[in-house]
């Protein structure tokens, strides 16, 4: 989360806060998602070996909740906005 301080004509301070998500330097969910699979993919490829599924749904709201068992099992919730967003 940022916070930006500005003073006005009355000298009183007016704060600004910026929610986590939209904050542009944070990984969106998705990102995150893509980001864990690729990881997991190198590192049973290094293995010589793995097991790995991965699983969607819909959920409440149209997000995604998404599931990759690799060992663990590793849920993301992804926006439905984030999925028409190009990177």
């Amino acid at each position: 989360m940022s916070v930006d301080i500005h003073s006005s004509d009355t000298d009183l301070p007016c704060f600004r806060v910026t929610p986590i998500m939209d904050d542009p330097t944070w990984p969106s969910e998705l990102q995150r998602a893509l980001r864990k699979l690729e990881s997991e993919v190198r590192e049973g490829l290094g293995h010589g070996f793995f097991e790995l599924s991965i699983n969607c749904e819909v959920i409440k709201g149209g997000k995604r909740r998404l599931t990759i068992k690799a060992g663990k099992s590793y849920q993301f919730v992804i926006p439905e906005q984030e999925l028409w967003v190009a990177k």
